[in-house]
């Protein structure tokens, strides 16, 4: 829908082309008024000649030439080198997994990084614009490159104060996290759960407990190793302001787990649920000697009345 979209080597192989096409004009008629300041500065009686109008085009094209090299080739000195990208995990399952909870021809709310994803079988538009009846939002909840913080818990907040607002889905790659959501009527209710809630005595006899900070005395967490799964268990003993991200690492002799999760996946933020919620977390690997936790508070998430 737009060339701005697309990728520097398309881009650049159009504006060649157009160049020689447009030389070989100049080339055959000799002259052009677009292109007189490549004679700039010249003697009036010599701007006629058309092998020095030829010659300066071509040291132009040169120079030019070389600048895109610098901007676009995939070189170790060019900088629009592929190896970073490249060596991405590739995410096309996630994005698959995303487009089939949409509704066909529903119109996308999301950033602009993950509207390129849609745009060409959904309308789309900027995920703080108003919201109408069958819209989805599709969040990308680390992407803070495309996103400032205080944009995206501000529409995160809008949604969990917004009944008619519905989780639809989420997911997870690496330590990337996106969460779906659908505007409805109010009549509509989310197949997706809330989280369970857990009374105090019985969570505590669940596993062993995992030291928290007293920054975030607001959750108790509990740890245990069942049929080859390491389970975290997150309770509220009180409803915070603020939302968090669940950090743990795990590591032996068959190596090291890291993972960053946000709360209730991104669906349910910690301040949105009642006291004694429990949100659960389980990561295959073999038996662990060394356990790391941690609740990261999410950047500009907390509440500003």
């Amino acid at each position: 829908k737009s060339i701005v979209l697309q990728y520097g080597t398309e881009t650049t192989t159009v504006l060649l082309a157009l160049a020689v096409i447009n030389f070989n004009r100049l080339r055959e008629k000799g002259k052009n008024r677009w292109c007189r300041f490549l004679l700039w500065g010249l003697p009036a009686r010599n701007c006629g000649s058309k092998i020095l109008l030829l010659n300066a085009f071509a040291v132009t094209t040169l120079l030019v030439s070389l600048l895109a090299h610098y901007c676009f080739a995939q070189t170790l000195w060019g900088k629009y080198s592929f190896h970073h990208i490249n060596n991405l995990p590739d995410q096309t399952g996630t994005v698959r997994a995303l487009k089939a909870k949409l509704a066909p021809g529903a119109r996308v709310l999301a950033s602009e990084r993950l509207r390129n994803h849609f745009m060409y079988e959904h309308p789309t538009a900027d995920f703080s614009r108003p919201r109408r009846v069958g819209d989805f939002l599709v969040l990308a909840l680390h992407d803070r490159l495309m996103d400032s913080p205080e944009k995206l818990e501000t529409v995160r907040r809008g949604i969990a104060a917004d009944p008619r607002i519905i989780p639809v889905a989420s997911a997870s790659s690496e330590n990337k996290h996106f969460a779906v959501f659908k505007v409805t009527d109010g009549s509509e209710k989310s197949s997706i759960p809330s989280l369970p809630t857990v009374p105090a005595e019985i969570f505590e006899r669940t596993g062993v407990p995992v030291p928290v900070p007293a920054v975030h005395s607001e959750f108790k967490i509990r740890y245990l190793f069942r049929n080859g799964r390491h389970v975290f268990l997150i309770r509220l003993d009180r409803v915070p302001d603020y939302d968090v991200d669940f950090g743990f690492e795990i590591s032996g002799s068959w190596g090291r787990r890291s993972r960053i999760v946000p709360f209730g996946w991104g669906l349910y933020p910690a301040y949105s649920c009642p006291a004694g919620s429990v949100f659960v977390i389980e990561q295959e690997a073999p038996p662990a000697g060394n356990i790391r936790c941690f609740c990261a508070e999410r950047q500009a998430s907390r509440f500003k009345p």
